[in-house]
Parts: structure tokens; sequence; C-alpha cells
């Protein structure tokens, strides 16, 4: 009865709704229901499998999230909340780490955004559902960070990640080969998941999305997915685990070749350069060595590339039609917003809907490219204030310095092969923000991580986070929150 009812709905709905029904009639028989959860909310992390409970398609202007929308990962999230405030209800013992230097900075940007909506010009619905977005992504973190407390769960929760790769690469060569989105926009996908550009003279690339709806966003996926695979091909792990990922290695680069982003090309080389550097140092001895072979195989690699595949050739050196110019009058039209309203900026996602009143350019960037400046932090300054791009620099300065620690670790190799991958992999994707945006505070993926990597900071330094560790009052053996 409930199919014969929601076959008359948008495909996405009946999908939707289906998918739910055989989940809740499966859930009953899986053993560990919430770490199942968690495994499967990794796979669908990247996925935009999405509605809007409320959609707002009139606006003039374009906005990252243009209502009230509910994603796969969010529903499966909203099931893992509950079963984490069921067991803090009956287990009074179990303590909450809120990490205070990601928790403090992160509530003043809240704040911030909350009193910078004020003046923005967007339709409150959507001022509203930013709010909640941003306060669902710190649940996140808090989620991941506290509950992922054992070595087993953090390499089956990367391991996840790169199967997500390799089925993310398996959809780009299928679209490339077809020439088409495959018509995943059955499922919510963005508008487009399937881009043609002109690069040199009357040369047209295809390029690829997968079902993250945009080549860029494609290949600043895989940008965090490779430097931890080349991290584990070289860490000290059964030659079987190897012959898996090797080939998930060589599949992924070519689909990140295909979606002809610059960005995620040089953020790649850099993340994986640093990591391949560093892995080799690890096992060898010898930084000389090591340099020698980066080099190497950078030349060879840029070479073979840059010459043997034509398309990659014209993408590289020849006429791009401007999209490479457009984004200095964009950065433009970001400073003289930071000018004008250095404290609380012009409102988060706001950008676009007030960029003519600051366009003094002479291309008129605003109405021939209407699209948020492609610097994260210049974005962040813009739309928040000065202020507020200091706090997210805390909590990227502190990111880093838990996946220094991980990477330094000697009480668990592979983990620590793990966190030299994870700096390649976070180096290249904070350069790949100097040249593209995410709006950081409405990215599930990013605060996924962000605990991913704080949890295993923990698991490799064998105790609490390390501002609780820090403190002579602290109990080491206190129990935390897991899956255990």
């Amino acid at each position: 009865m409930v199919v014969a009812f929601t076959s008359g709905l948008a495909p996405k709905w009946f999908i939707s709704i289906v998918l739910a029904l055989i989940c809740l009639s499966v859930s009953p028989i899986i053993q560990e229901r919430e770490r199942f959860i968690l495994y499967v909310s990794v796979l669908v992390l990247p996925i935009s499998f999405d509605f809007y409970l409320v959609h707002l398609k009139w606006l003039p202007y374009s906005l990252p999230i243009s209502g009230f929308r509910v994603t796969a990962f969010d529903l499966f999230f909203f099931f893992l909340l509950i079963s984490w405030i069921v067991r803090l209800a009956n287990e009074r013992r179990i303590q909450i780490h809120l990490y205070p230097y990601v928790s403090i900075p992160f509530g003043l940007l809240l704040m911030i955004s909350l009193f910078s909506s004020v003046s923005s010009p967007i339709p409150i619905v959507i001022k509203t559902s930013y709010l909640w977005y941003a306060l669902q992504n710190w649940l996140i973190f808090l989620y991941i960070a506290n509950n992922i407390r054992d070595r087993r769960t953090v390499l089956i929760v990367v391991s996840l990640f790169l199967i997500s790769g390799v089925m993310q690469s398996f959809l780009a060569m299928a679209q490339y080969a077809t020439g088409g989105t495959l018509g995943l926009d059955l499922f919510g996908e963005t508008e487009k998941g399937y881009f043609t550009m002109k690069a040199g003279a009357a040369t047209v690339i295809n390029r690829v999305a997968g079902t993250l709806g945009h080549p860029n966003k494609l290949g600043m996926f895989f940008g965090i997915v490779l430097p931890v695979n080349l991290a584990l091909i070289l860490a000290p792990i059964p030659i079987r685990f190897k012959c898996m990922l090797i080939p998930s290695f060589i599949l992924i680069s070519i689909a990140d070749i295909l979606t002809f982003s610059r960005g995620a090309w040089l953020s790649l080389s850099i993340g994986a350069s640093i990591t391949l550097y560093w892995c080799v140092a690890k096992r060898t001895g010898s930084k000389i060595l090591s340099g020698f072979l980066i080099t190497a195989i950078l030349a060879l690699g840029f070479f073979s590339v840059a010459t043997l595949v034509d398309p990659v050739k014209k993408r590289l050196f020849e006429d791009d039609y401007g999209t490479a110019r457009i984004r200095i009058p964009l950065a433009k039209v970001a400073l003289n917003m930071i000018q004008d309203n250095p404290l609380l900026g012009v409102g988060m996602g706001s950008f676009t809907a007030v960029a003519h009143e600051y366009d003094a350019t002479r291309e008129g960037v605003s109405y021939s490219f209407p699209a948020p400046v492609h610097n994260e932090f210049l974005l962040i300054a813009a739309e928040l204030g000065i202020p507020a791009l200091g706090f997210f620099l805390i909590i990227i300065g502190y990111m880093f310095i838990n996946i220094l620690r991980t990477a330094k670790s000697r009480a668990d190799p592979i983990i620590s092969y793990l966190g030299v991958g994870f700096f390649g992999a976070w180096t290249g994707w904070t350069i790949h923000q100097l040249i593209d945006y995410q709006y950081i505070l409405l990215s599930s993926a990013f605060w996924f991580n962000l605990g991913l990597l704080l949890a295993t900071a923990q698991i490799a330094t064998k105790g609490l986070p390390p501002e609780v560790k820090s403190t002579p009052k602290a109990k080491p053996n206190t129990p935390r929150a897991g899956l255990a």
C-alpha cells in the first residue's frame, strides 16, 4: 500500500521511502546496529541523495543551500545521535569530551553567524536552515570524536572511505564513457553531475562529478582519499591488503584526472608528495633517497600525463576562456565586503546575494560569473568577518597538531602511517581551499573527518584528548563514550 501511494511522487521521494522501509525491516536482525549505521553513513557521506522540505527556487541569486534540505547522511546521523543520547541517559559514567579548542571557536562562529544573519537579505527560512546545519555539524563532530574509540573502528572507517573512493571512481568512469550523469539525478543529485567545457581552440573537455554534483568537489574528495591510500600501501601491512590498495590507488588516480580540476591536481600532487616523502623516509631512514624518489616520480608523472593525455595538456596549457582569471575579480569583490564589514561580514551564504553592491571590477564579475569567491578563507572573512576567520584557523591549527601527533606516534606503526596520509591529505585540502570553496560550516564531510582525525589522535596517544591528558587531575581510566 505504501509503495502504491509513493509511486506517484517524485522519484527521489519514492526511492528514499522504499529504502527507509527496507532499513526498518532489516534493522531488527542486525547485531550492533549503531556500529552498522555508522559504517553505512561513511558510504553515503559523499552521495548527494537529498531532498528539500522547503525549496525556494525563485531566488534571483545562487545559494549553497536554497531551502531546508535533508540528505541521506542526515537520516543515518539522526539514528546515531538518538542512540548516543539513550546511552548517555542510561550510563551515567560516560563522559562527553567537548574538545574546547574546537567547540569554543565553533560556538563563537555560530554566534557570529546568528548576528550577521540579521542584516542578510536572504529569506529567513534559509537563514534558519544555515544555523541548523552548522549546529548539526558540531554534533556530528562530537559524536564521531567521542564514539570512535578503538583502532579497529578507525581502520574500518578509513577502509570504507577508500571503498567509497573506488565506487565514485567507477561512477566517474562510467559517466565519462557514456557522456552523461547515468540518471543519478533520480537520487536527489545536485543540478549537474556531468560537465562539458572548452579548453583551447574548439576543444571540448568532458568533466565528471560522480555523485558530488561538481567535478571540483569530486576532485577535492579524491585529494583526501588518495594520500591515505598511498600511506597504507607503504605501511607495514600484509601483502594481501596491498594487493587491494594498489589497484584502488590506480583507479582513483585515473578518475581524478577525469575531473579535469586543476585545483584538485595541484592539491593532490602536493598532498601525495608529502605523503610519499614522509613514508619512504620512515621505511628507509634516508631523507635524501626519499627526496630523490619524489622528484623522479613527479617529473615522470607530470611529463607522461601532460604530454601523452591530450585533454590534460589542453586544460593545463591552452586557453581556459577566463575560468582561472575570473578568480581575481571575485577576490576583489570579497575584499570590498571585508573592508566594509570587517567584524560580522555580510551574512553566511549571502555572498552572491549582495555581490552586486560590492562589485567595482571592470569585468562586472558578479553579473558575468555569479558565484562565491573561490577561496574558502576569503569567503569566511567576507560572509562572517575577520574574527570568524581567526576562529576557523584555530580549529584548523588544532587539527594539524593532532594529525602530527598521530603521524609521530610510535605506539602503532599502522596508525602512524595513517597519520602521515592524513597530514598529506589535509595539507593538500588546505591548499585547495585557496582556489576553491566549500562553505565549511555547512559541510558535514569536513566535521565528520575532523572528528575522525581527533579520535585517531587519541588512540595513537593511548589516552584522553591532549587538553584533558595534560591536566593533573585527569583520570586516564575514566570510561568514555563509544561503540564498544
